[in-house]
């Protein structure tokens, strides 16, 4: 099996061993103040998305992560409380903590929820970029439950050249339990993410071209300009419906932030305020006894054979191959985490060749 690797614009890559990673993680969260339930979950999310390729949404996130709450832009402590409920819906409020400890919480309560009622919706205000939003939704369907999640994002998407940004690159994503393992569908509507551009910006690289404009709404492949520009939705003024749907859901109901309400996780002076949604079906009470998964399993082997290459369900690559226990990351990004975790680059690489 291939080790998770970056385009690293010609830079030796460094082998990082995962669980010398993630104990570093957890000890720098831990350092700040996050309780250790919070900083394991919050450093899972992190790590496991850039071992399934999500680099916009791995490590990269732990920089500003750390520098947020550092200056007490994040609450490491939250007190998430209930602002208003009723028999299967709720709203929370987040108290400003880290996005991945807030939207946990909201998916484990609209889980609960489901289970009494069959259905449970949680819409949450002021809370922070939750990263790869599909491990929240993966929580739901480890408990029986199809669970749609979405979150909202600082302003990045235009539906056009020339637009002003208003909507983030408000990701969806959706997880249905399965006999063996679960369905996972985890989508953003822009062509990339921003903090795909940010790594892209640390290392030095160029982006490929169609997916960002600079400040004149002129295509760019240069990420420092197409951090200061806007990105642009997958299919057009598709990709920034389906922003606004989330958008909808997540801010108007909550109560929350909005479109350019939301601040920037490199935006220093200001709280984020980002909103998220949860739906939880349990799909046991929806459907009894074993249909559904069934339903699930008959999909995946119709899927299998309608195509020649041997089609998969969103999810089955990652339950059939498992993960590495190490990361090859270019130096640029492994000096960036040395830095940041207060470590000698040494504590991080076993070496810097390739193994």
């Amino acid at each position: 099996m291939n080790p998770t690797a970056v385009d690293d614009g010609g830079t030796s890559p460094h082998r990082v061993e995962v669980a010398g990673l993630r104990a570093a993680m957890e000890a720098a969260l831990r350092a700040r103040g996050v309780p250790d339930d919070d900083a394991t979950w919050t450093v899972h999310t992190l790590v496991t998305a850039e071992l399934e390729g999500s680099a916009g949404h791995g490590l990269v996130r732990l920089l500003l992560m750390l520098q947020r709450l550092d200056q007490r832009l994040t609450n490491a402590t939250p007190e998430i409380r209930e602002l208003s409920t009723t028999d299967a819906a709720v709203v929370l409020d987040g108290d400003n903590g880290l996005g991945q400890v807030v939207l946990a919480r909201a998916a484990d309560r609209a889980v609960e929820l489901a289970q009494a009622r069959g259905v449970g919706f949680v819409a949450v205000q002021g809370s922070n970029h939750a990263g790869r939003i599909g491990d929240a939704a993966l929580r739901g369907a480890a408990a029986g439950c199809l669970t749609l999640v979405g979150s909202n994002a600082s302003p990045r998407l235009v539906p056009e050249p020339g637009a002003r940004r208003l909507l983030g690159n408000n990701p969806l994503a959706c997880a249905a339990p399965g006999t063996e393992h679960p369905v996972l569908i985890d989508v953003a509507p822009g062509v990339t993410t921003v903090g795909s551009i940010r790594r892209a910006k640390l290392e030095g690289r160029t982006l490929p071209e169609g997916v960002a404009l600079d400040v004149d709404g002129q295509p760019t492949t240069d990420a420092t300009d197409a951090l200061a520009g806007a990105m642009l939705g997958v299919g057009g003024h598709k990709g920034w419906v389906l922003a606004l749907l989330v958008d909808l859901l997540a801010g108007v109901v909550s109560g929350g932030a909005t479109g350019d309400q939301v601040g920037a996780t490199n935006d220093l002076s200001r709280i984020q305020r980002v909103a998220h949604v949860v739906i939880a079906l349990d799909v046991r009470v929806l459907t009894p006894g074993a249909g559904f998964e069934a339903r699930i399993d008959d999909l995946r082997e119709r899927v299998a054979a309608a195509s020649d290459r041997k089609g998969r369900l969103p999810g089955d690559r990652r339950a059939n191959q498992g993960y590495p226990d190490y990361l090859m990351l270019s130096d640029k990004l492994v000096a960036a985490l040395a830095d940041a975790l207060d470590l000698p680059l040494t504590a991080l690489t076993r070496s810097t060749e390739h193994p």
